[in-house]
């Protein structure tokens, strides 16, 4: 959606990556902000969820 703000509110994290900014809430709380690969790059909330969701993904594909 160029040239418009959009929030988007999402556990799929995939579409997250998409994001010029990402804001992770914890417990109603902001535990991190900034770009996809800012917040991987720093290798706290946002990495272990995204990490937790591949796992989780890898998993339902084995089933």
């Amino acid at each position: 959606m160029r040239g418009r703000t959009t929030v988007v509110i999402t556990h799929r994290l995939a579409l997250a990556q998409c994001a010029d900014r990402i804001i992770v809430l914890q417990g109603g709380c902001i535990v991190e902000e900034g770009t996809p690969t800012e917040l991987m790059a720093k290798g706290e909330a946002f990495t272990a969820l995204f990490v937790e969701s591949a796992a989780a993904a890898s998993l339902d594909s084995h089933a």
